[in-house]
């Protein structure tokens, strides 16, 4: 039990974190609307290298972390994809794309690396193949990604994700593992037990969830 109570601590300080930066990347002057960052992500990862791709330490042991993707526009913008991946059941729980100034991409990086869990350099097209997989695994769950997940996965461009030779297994020991994050209400707790009930049947998923909202 103290083993689980760790775990879901660091799951809630994994999603507060998540909130905080993307709260701090729409303060930094991002498009405000949906189809404008769509335009500016394509537009970036059709005309800008990728020089930087980074990913949670160990995320699939820690079932939630960070994929970073970066693209140099100028001296002063970096076109910048952030998803938040749960690989044990609901997939990109937050993502966004934004344009930062070198220095707050870096410290962005830093940021997300605060929990302990480092990030570390990844390629590329592993790093889409994970977030491909994540979406598609939660979708065959019930679960939709993240409102914001198209500018983000749009940031990808052309990268392939099936030139990554990596196989990647989601859910947790065969079978989709919830966690109840912070922000999640005690009717969307029981709303999304009771969609993996109906998708996989009771019994073939495992769940962590405060006892006083359950």
């Amino acid at each position: 039990m103290k083993k689980q109570n760790r775990k879901r601590d660091q799951l809630k300080r994994e999603q507060k974190e998540a909130r905080r930066k993307a709260a701090l990347a729409q303060k930094s002057g991002q498009p405000s609307s949906s189809r404008s960052r769509l335009f500016r992500a394509r537009t970036a990862a059709s005309t800008f290298g990728v020089n930087c791709c980074m990913i949670t330490e160990n995320l699939f042991d820690i079932g939630i972390g960070y994929i970073v993707l970066g693209r140099t526009k100028s001296s002063n913008s970096v076109a910048t994809a952030v998803f938040l991946v749960d690989v044990y059941c609901l997939g990109v729980k937050n993502g966004f794309y934004v344009e930062l100034p070198h220095e707050n991409f870096l410290e962005m990086l830093n940021g997300l690396a605060e929990s302990g869990n480092p990030l570390i350099d990844i390629d590329p097209t592993c790093a889409r193949k994970i977030v491909a997989g994540a979406v598609e695994y939660a979708k065959q769950l019930g679960f939709a990604p993240h409102d914001d997940y198209p500018p983000a996965e749009a940031l990808f461009g052309d990268i392939d994700a099936d030139s990554c030779s990596t196989e990647y297994v989601f859910g947790k020991d065969g079978k989709p593992f919830f966690f109840a994050g912070p922000q999640d209400t005690p009717a969307k707790i029981k709303s999304i037990v009771r969609t993996l009930t109906d998708r996989v049947g009771e019994g073939n998923f495992d769940y962590i969830v405060p006892i006083d909202d359950f």
